[in-house]
């Protein structure tokens, strides 16, 4: 971290709260950090800041919050790349290494930059300037809203930051930090459970191979009499949506009914009874209002989700396997194959998607397998799941019905797929959300209005495509 002569050693933690606050809290005061920076409360007395740039505002007004009413130089964390000026981007997932990072070049590139041309330009002042403002005093202005302790950064300086490359987030983390436990006490009776002998064994190829054929066939449509309400032309439906509400309603009404006349001594398998809670029990909120607005949206800080999403991206774009570090147990995925491989259970993967895990716990590094290992064969006793699927059930189970920071529900979009695992939802509004979604682009208050459905099914739709990239806008 780069080392400060006595200045800029008070930081301000803007616009953060919940788990995410208590762990860039425990960050900075650590007996590492606490030594170099304290934490204040108050922008008067800050001399930087890091800014959470994923609050349920637009972007550019939060933008406009930072660089005109703060003012002060900072570290933006937000889930996309920001060019905004007189900060440096933190990506989410970070790790402690990655924080560490931002500082230095924040301290490098901005806060140093800033001082060495406040300096040149006092240096460069001539004689006859200094007297002449002295000479002639400045009118009183008007009271300025709160400045900062710096100058904004001049052209050259800005120049040099958007010529920079994007600040990207340590690729593989070399740091190893503490691990805490996982947050579920009893996860390692669920972990002992997923060892049992009634494993999947397979091999890469031939799972893959068999996984790979269902995608290539058309989308799978929802069950029968559903389709048989929803399954009109496009056009129909375009210029009758009421006549599609009114002919799906008895439907719905009469498989809820059915479900509900099943045997009681009927006993529902463990992937059945995830499915059945994956999309949580928020009640009807308005995303008008900021507070139900807060309420609808998920952060996913420490939690897996954020980190399958980076291995994913990782291994396609370097074309080497990588597996997640601080599960203490197996998730790597195969770029050759587009698969993950997992000894990890339905119920586990299920437990570590909705815990949370503290800064640092969770990491990516290399996988273990090679491409050439696939070329030779090589099989696994651990079950083998596309990454379509993965994500999927990523963005269901950790949304809970939510929705995603970032995304914007009244933005139109289509369904191009869903993976076979949806089948294990007896929900029939789900099927009929995907099977209506498939049609045409819609925003998710048109499906709630046009099939008046609860929320949180279209919501957790929605987090799922969306975090395995099945929406076309």
């Amino acid at each position: 971290m780069a080392a400060n002569n006595g200045s800029y050693l008070h930081v301000l933690l803007a616009g953060f709260e919940g788990s995410t606050l208590h762990t860039l809290e425990y960050f900075f005061q650590s007996q590492r950090s606490g030594k170099k920076f304290k934490l204040v409360d108050s922008l008067l007395r800050a001399d930087w800041v890091i800014y959470n740039a994923d609050q349920p505002q637009p972007k550019e007004l939060l933008r406009e919050h930072l660089e005109n009413k703060i003012g002060l130089p900072a570290i933006v964390i937000s889930i996309k790349e920001l060019q905004w000026d007189n900060s440096v981007t933190l990506c989410k997932p970070f790790s402690v290494k990655d924080l560490e990072s931002s500082i230095t070049q924040l301290f490098d590139e901005v806060i140093n930059s800033n001082k060495h041309e406040i300096k040149q330009t006092v240096i460069g002042i001539t004689p006859q300037i200094t007297s002449s403002l002295i000479a002639e005093p400045a009118e009183p202005a008007e009271p300025a809203e709160p400045k900062s302790n710096v100058t904004r950064l001049i052209a050259k300086t800005k120049q040099r930051i958007q010529q920079k490359p994007p600040v990207k987030n340590k690729e593989v983390p070399t740091v190893k930090v503490a691990r805490a436990k996982l947050a579920p006490t009893n996860l390692k009776q669920i972990i002992e459970q997923s060892k049992s002998s009634d494993a999947t064994v397979s091999s890469v190829r031939s799972e893959v191979i068999s996984k790979l054929a269902k995608h290539s066939q058309p989308a799978r449509r929802p069950k029968a009499d559903v389709i048989a309400n929803l399954g009109v032309s496009h056009s129909i439906a375009a210029t009758n949506t009421a006549t599609r509400a009114a002919a799906l309603t008895p439907i719905v009404e009469k498989k809820r009914k059915a479900s509900a006349k099943k045997p009681a001594d009927t006993k529902a398998s463990p992937k059945e009874l995830i499915m059945s809670t994956a999309f949580g029990y928020l009640p009807e909120l308005d995303w008008s209002h900021e507070a139900d607005r807060r309420r609808l949206q998920i952060n996913p800080d420490g939690m897996l989700l954020p980190w399958i999403s980076k291995t994913v991206e990782q291994g396609r774009t370097q074309n080497v396997s990588f597996s997640i570090d601080g599960l203490h147990l197996r998730l790597e995925y195969l770029p050759w194959t587009d698969c993950f491989v997992t000894n990890l259970s339905d119920e586990v993967l299920y437990t570590v998607m909705t815990s949370r895990f503290g800064l640092g716990e969770l990491s990516i590094k290399f996988g273990e397998v090679v491409e050439e290992d696939l070329q030779d064969g090589l099989g696994f006793s651990e079950y083998i799941m596309t990454a379509e699927e993965l994500l999927w059930l990523a963005g269901l189970w950790t949304a809970q019905g939510r929705i995603l920071p970032g995304d914007d529900p009244t933005k139109a979009r289509r369904l191009m797929h869903a993976p076979d695992c949806m089948k294990d939802i007896a929900i029939p509004e789900v099927h009929a959300v995907i099977e209506l979604w498939q049609t045409r682009l819609m925003s998710a208050f048109e499906v709630i209005s046009e099939l008046n459905v609860p929320q949180r099914y279209v919501f957790g739709l929605m987090a799922a495509a969306t975090t395995a990239m099945q929406f076309e806008y």
